[in-house]
């Protein structure tokens, strides 16, 4: 009885000793592991960028010239510019040749890029002014990349890239080497917008042609109706449709 009491007594300093130093260990662990995750996670975003190819990134093959208008109705010299889709920003060549921010993005109203004209809302961002500027409301669209996939990949593995008119992969290394390497695609997408003659900013679908044009709702709807019997639909993610309906709204008006 005695032996079996001993040894019950060594079991419990045993369990002891787990409990006092082991389980905080392994507790510190497993919260270091969350903690590393969560860094990866924090950083993922502006990290994966480094690994777009520069053709990719950029909604122009090369910095072009341009001039930037702003509320002050002070217009630039002409600057190298560019739009990066992946940001979503207007990024410019400085004199010291670096690829830095548009400055006093606060009061820039418009961006002539190329041919193109952008137009700024200090809280959402640049629009690519896809109607006539002079129209009382206009079409314009947003492109960026959107993350739509990502795969893990195991050690030494080397996946097919891909690339195509509508989206490309890229393969990503994590800052923390113990996670895996991931193939991530990513789709080119443009997201449509009517602005207003207030300059206020809606998505471009059905109903919002509707509350814009609210004197002419029935020719609208009778337009959609005969697009639809023609089988040529007016498709709200397509540019080209949007204009054709956007034209014909402002015709009525």
């Amino acid at each position: 009885r005695l032996y079996k009491g001993n040894r019950y007594i060594a079991i419990m300093k045993i369990f002891a000793f787990i409990l006092l130093y082991a389980t905080p260990f392994l507790v510190s662990s497993q919260t270091a592991g969350r903690l590393e995750q969560q860094r990866e996670n924090d950083i993922y975003v502006t990290r994966l960028m480094a690994f777009i190819p520069w053709g990719e990134k950029y909604r122009y093959p090369e910095f072009r010239s341009g001039n930037v208008f702003y509320t002050t109705h002070k217009e630039s010299s002409s600057l190298q510019l560019n739009y990066n889709l992946y940001l979503r920003e207007i990024e410019v060549i400085n004199e010291k040749d670096d690829t830095v921010y548009l400055a006093n993005f606060e009061i820039v109203k418009y961006i002539l890029l190329d041919r193109d004209l952008y137009v700024h809302d200090v809280n959402k961002g640049y629009f690519e002014i896809l109607s006539n500027p002079n129209d009382s409301i206009r079409l314009i669209g947003q492109r960026k990349l959107d993350i739509r996939r990502r795969e893990p990949l195991r050690d030494h593995e080397t996946p097919q890239l891909t690339s195509s008119d509508e989206s490309f992969s890229v393969i990503y290394h994590p800052l923390n080497h113990s996670l895996p390497r991931e193939k991530v695609t990513l789709a080119k997408v443009i997201l449509l917008f009517l602005m207003d003659g207030k300059g206020e900013i809606h998505l471009a679908h059905k109903t919002t042609f509707l509350k814009l044009f609210p004197k002419f709702k029935k020719q609208i709807e009778d337009y959609l109706s005969l697009m639809d019997k023609q089988q040529t639909p007016i498709r709200f993610n397509e540019p080209e449709d949007l204009r054709k309906l956007l034209d014909f709204c402002l015709s009525q008006a």
